[in-house]
Parts: structure tokens; sequence; C-alpha cells
């Protein structure tokens, strides 16, 4: 966006009635704002973005315009004050954007579909839909304690009750958020784009701050064990022993039923979760179908008894925070992970915006820094609450 060629644009509109009252400075300043958020949502978002974006341009083609003027009332009342929002809505119906169209579309499919947005980790496959919290209170995690199998019930017998399990301890959703400003500086020197690609950075790291909260939670709920007697990356002999180690592996993994019974569970890991140090190692381990030999004499060596036994994930985010400790996970156990966001925050981050203060110069920005903002917000915590098919390996 190029503020001077819009400004221009929007005081013609303005000379023609075609703002409603609003003033040209103040509706481009609202353009780049709107701009700015659009970004950030773009980012974060990511394919269905995309997917309603291009589902809204078909619309717009489609409706008339006094169609597409109803579906712009809606526009961002969730999203921006009451004062900001008729200069948002005037610029956006003359800039012919769907930007606000867009993103409510994008919040139902994520509340209604329960669509996951967060795509910059794998291990999200092992995390519960969010639980909707109202406030930062601590929460206790529901345990996976209920009975194996339905019991059967003979004809006249009681009716039995599965016990709802708890963590003893609490976890709670944490606020987090970040400011770009659009100073006086950028929009005299046009350069909106700036404070437009700030935000676009921004939404890739709320997408990295959900994925860390994540890994986060299980780095804390985990201790490292180690396998084939000594720490280390994922070799045939340690993924082989994690396998099937009776005492200390998946093969002896076990849970305690509602009703105080105990049923061994058949896990073994469908995924291996590794930093990048680990990554030829893994690939290694799980794609060769013999194992090396000790002994150069050995003409026919031993096949591989992990061959293609899990797929091998490599995460980028681990480094940071499991160092070299790696991850065998059971996907097809229940999740392991859950995740609360605030109610607020159900349909993902929010984007609040600051116009200008100060009454006699619309693009000067607030009366004390000279600048407008947009500040990104997301409330979101997580808890590992089993460790029924997951283990951290002690990559040390």
């Amino acid at each position: 966006m190029q503020f001077h060629k819009t400004f221009t644009e929007m005081r013609v509109r303005e000379a023609r009635g075609q703002l409603g009252g609003v003033n040209a400075a103040t509706a481009t300043v609202a353009l780049a704002l709107a701009a700015g958020a659009a970004a950030f949502q773009r980012s974060f978002f990511g394919p269905v973005w995309a997917q309603e974006q291009a589902r809204a341009t078909e619309a717009r083609r489609a409706a008339s315009s006094d169609e597409i003027a109803g579906q712009i009332q809606e526009a961002l009342l969730s999203e921006l004050t009451r004062d900001v929002y008729p200069a948002m809505r005037i610029a956006q119906e003359a800039a012919s954007t769907d930007f606000s169209t867009v993103l409510e579309n994008v919040r139902q499919r994520v509340v209604r579909d329960r669509y996951q947005p967060v795509t910059s980790t794998e291990l999200m496959m092992i995390v519960g839909q969010p639980n909707i919290v109202s406030d930062f209170k601590q929460i206790r995690g529901v345990r996976w304690s209920g009975f194996d199998e339905l019991p059967k019930n003979p004809e006249g017998t009681s009716l039995e009750y599965s016990e709802i399990g708890q963590t003893t301890d609490y976890y709670a959703v944490a606020k987090y958020r970040l400011g770009v400003k659009l100073t006086y500086e950028m929009i005299k020197n046009d350069q909106v784009q700036l404070f437009v690609n700030q935000l676009a950075a921004l939404g890739d790291a709320a997408q990295r701050t959900r994925a860390k909260i994540v890994l986060r939670a299980i780095a804390d709920g985990l201790s490292a064990v180690q396998f084939n007697s000594a720490a280390g990356g994922p070799t045939i002999e340690r993924i082989d022993d994690l396998i099937s180690n009776p005492s200390t592996g998946f093969a002896s993994q076990t849970v305690t039923n509602a009703d105080g019974s105990t049923t061994e569970i058949g896990t073994t890991p469908t995924h291996i979760f590794v930093a990048p140090v680990w990554q030829t190692t893994l690939a290694s381990a799980l794609n060769s179908q013999f194992a090396p030999s000790a002994s150069t004499s050995v003409r026919n060596p031993q096949a591989n008894p992990v061959y293609q036994t899990a797929q091998g994930v490599t995460d980028r985010l681990m480094a940071p925070i499991f160092g070299k400790d790696w991850l065998a996970v059971d996907t097809m156990q229940p999740p392991q992970v859950e995740q609360a966001v605030l109610d607020d925050f159900a349909g993902g981050p929010r984007t609040l915006t600051q116009m200008a203060d100060v009454v006699e110069a619309q693009d000067f920005g607030d009366f004390a820094n000279m600048s407008a903002a947009v500040q990104v917000a997301d409330a979101h915590g997580a808890k590992l609450v089993s460790t029924v098919g997951i283990f951290r390996v002690d990559g040390v």
C-alpha cells in the first residue's frame, strides 16, 4: 500500500461525499492499519485464510453492491473499538477489500469446525481440542482413566460409572501480546509496507508461540530416559530397546482403570520427533533395511529390526526446548497434551487497533508518540496430562 497515493484517492472520495463524514486522513490511516492486521491474520492462519479469501473474492464478483455492503457491515466489530470501526468500515468499502468477511469466516471455521490453526510443529497431533475458558484461574487437566472397554451389563444389574481422572497439579492460560507502530515518519516516507511486513512477521511469531507453549508443556511433564544403557541419538539399537524393553519401554506400559484394575496397553511408537541434529541418524535408523555389522567379514548383515516401524519427523522448534533429547510417541493413544484458550481468543489471536487521538490532524497519530498502532494479543496454555504412549529419550 502506498500511503500518499491512497490518501489522494480518499480525498477525491471525501469530496464526492463517499466517506460518510470520515475525513480522508482518518480513512487512509484506518486502511493502513487494516492492511497490517490482515497481513498478521493471513500469516497466522495460512492455508485456511487463502481458502476463505478465494471464496470471498468469488462472492464479491457474484454479489451486487448492496449485498457486499451488507457483508461489510459486520466487519471488525469484534476486532476494533467502536471509535475505529466506522472509519475502518468506510475505508474498506472504498478500497473494496474482503478482510472483514474473510476474518469472520476463518474464525468461524476455527471454533465451529475445530480447525487447528497451528502448523509450525507436527507435535500438535498429540494435542487435544482446546478447552475454552472464561478466566485466568488455574485448571486441572483431565486424564484418561476410564474403563479400557465398556463393561458387560447383565439383565437387572446396576449401572457402573466411570470416574473423571484429573491431574494433581494445575496449569492456566497466560496472556501474550506485542505491538507494531505506524509512525508519523513511516507515513511521511511512504513506508506503510514496512509496517505491514512487521505484522506479517508477527503472524509467524504467534504461530511459534502457541507451538512452543505445547512443547514446553511436554518438556516440563516428561523426564528424559536412557535406552540401550546410554544417552544418545535415535540409533537402531536405541529405538529397538525403546520399543521392546519390558521394564522401561513401550512394552512396559499399563493404565489403571477407574475400577482399580490394571490393563496392559499395546503401545508402540507411530512417530519419532527429533531436533535437526538427529535428522540423518533417525533417517538411517528407520529407512535402512539392514543393520550395519561390526564385523567386516559378515557378508549378509542382520535385518534391521526397526525398519519403518515409525515415521520420523524433524521438528525445528525442539532444539531450543529439548536440546538433543528426542520424543517417541504413539499417536493412536488419547491426546497426551491438553490445551486451553481464553474465550476471547477461541477463534485465534486478536488484533487491537489504536487510532489517532490528535484532533487537528488525524494522520499525526496519537498525541504522545505521533503514531497509530496495531497490537497482537493471545491467551493460551497447555499441560501434559498423560504419559501413556510418549517417551522423552535422553539424547545428550
